[in-house]
């Protein structure tokens, strides 16, 4: 019995020791069960956020570039490697992480230039991101113009090249901005730049997919493509029956210059116009454009002051054109003719006594048609008498919005555009300078060499 009693303690005593170990290991794995599950969700945080920056096209010098798929991420390391060489150098953490977000923009971009640069081996092959392999003498060369040895095909690649390494690392910059400035002020001085790339960037870039390749869908006829784009019959006539280009370039003028298809007293007197006007045109403008420099100011970017000058430059040295400024570039055709601003809509011309105004109230039928009538036939133009709703779809009403249009768009470009290379003529620096003060104020400064010898020079719209 003494025997048995020992034998049923012993057993008791085991069976306690398994089940305390048996809900250890339980406890064990419900805790690396969870560390798993944050880690998982960790990594999708960090695929969710990641982003495709530029892809495999690049735009540069109005030419669209097909780059190598490994671009963002070697643009990545790329500039992680310069910022840490340059925050190291410079101890610019001490200083705080503005300097740093600072540096992270454009900034950055003139080492990654000088050390890194676009190449391709052919034409038809895509252009690759490398580091460049030079001396400290040939990379002098380069950076200042003289590529020594080079023949011009090979100089004029390497321009091309740098060219392209300097407007994807901007581009590529100002979209990680924030990012790269972030981990480089907590790990600058934890890690190595390589170190710090290749945990980075990997999760910051997204990797580019390859595309499928489509069935064959053959090209529908002018008649269907006419359903969604009215203007294909008209292409297609031109291709066809236009051989001498006489239709195109008709076309052409009056969709780019329509005040040349008026007759030759009016474009006259349209020269006549622009020289009073170019005053006033000038201040109107110029209160436009700061009103855009006020908006300019309230984007995010707009903190970084190494982006303002070229933001406002953005907004303001187009102020003389319309929406499709970029559409005229490309080779297509305007939506409004002649593409002038849009603000050009709200202002209206009259004449009295051979001197042109600028008014924003609407003048009456017979002062609009006073600007054109001298020109014209009383029968194109209309009868002194005629009803406002007729005057609307005459010819002279057609005739007066192309010169009350090439009139402002003509002095606006007179009195902006043609002095922004000249330094009393930048218009975006004296905005971005008083950008705090009146718009009058900054419109007198910039207007007063065009207004000295114009009678309605110190008249305000």
């Amino acid at each position: 019995r003494a025997r048995l009693d020992r034998s049923r303690r012993v057993n008791m005593a085991h069976g306690n020791s398994n089940t305390r170990g048996q809900v250890a290991r339980c406890a064990r794995g419900r805790a690396l069960a969870t560390i798993g599950l944050i880690v998982a969700l960790c990594a999708c945080t960090q695929v969710t956020n990641a982003k495709k920056v530029l892809g495999t096209k690049v735009r540069s010098q109005n030419k669209v570039y097909k780059v190598d798929p490994s671009t963002d991420l070697e643009m990545c390391k790329a500039i992680i490697r310069e910022m840490h060489g340059e925050l190291i150098k410079h101890s610019m953490r001490e200083d705080g992480e503005d300097n740093i977000y600072d540096t992270a923009g454009m900034a950055i971009c003139l080492g990654v230039v000088q050390n890194y640069t676009f190449e391709h081996a052919s034409a038809k092959s895509p252009w690759k991101f490398m580091r460049k392999q030079q001396t400290d003498e040939e990379r002098e060369d380069a950076l200042y113009g003289s590529f020594a040895g080079a023949n011009g095909d090979d100089s004029a690649s390497i321009i091309e090249g740098l060219m392209l390494t300097k407007k994807a690392c901007m581009d590529f910059a100002e979209e990680l901005q924030l990012e790269i400035s972030e981990v480089m002020y907590a790990r600058v001085h934890q890690a190595s730049a390589d170190d710090i790339a290749d945990d980075f960037c990997p999760t910051a870039v997204k990797p580019v997919k390859k595309e499928k390749q489509g069935k064959y869908v053959p090209a529908a006829t002018p008649q269907e493509r006419s359903k969604e784009d009215p203007s294909a019959l008209m292409q297609d006539m031109l291709k066809t029956r236009d051989t001498s280009g006489a239709i195109s370039e008709m076309l052409e003028m009056e969709a780019s210059f329509p005040e040349r298809m008026l007759d030759p007293p009016l474009q006259k007197e349209l020269g006549v116009a622009v020289e009073q006007l170019v005053c006033q045109v000038c201040k109107v403008a110029v209160r436009h454009a700061h009103a855009k420099v006020k908006e300019v100011e309230k984007t995010p970017a707009f903190k970084d002051r190494w982006q303002r000058q070229s933001l406002v430059a953005e907004a303001v040295n187009l102020i003389c054109h319309g929406k499709d400024h970029a559409t005229l570039a490309a080779g297509y055709y305007p939506s409004v003719p002649g593409n002038p601003p849009e603000w050009a809509n709200d202002y209206y011309l009259s004449k009295q006594d051979s001197q042109y105004r600028l008014s924003k109230s609407k003048p009456s039928v017979s002062a609009m048609r006073a600007v054109v009538k001298k020109t014209q036939p009383m029968s194109d133009t209309g009868s002194e008498d005629e009803p406002a709703t007729d005057w609307e779809q005459s010819r002279g009403k057609h005739e007066y919005d192309v010169v009350r249009k090439a009139v402002i768009r003509t002095a606006c470009k007179q009195a902006i555009d043609q002095r922004l290379d000249t330094d009393e003529g930048d218009l975006s620096e004296l905005l971005l300078e008083n950008r705090k003060g009146d718009a009058k104020q900054a419109a007198k400064l910039y207007c007063t060499p065009l207004c000295h010898s114009n009678k309605a020079a110190n008249d305000e719209l």
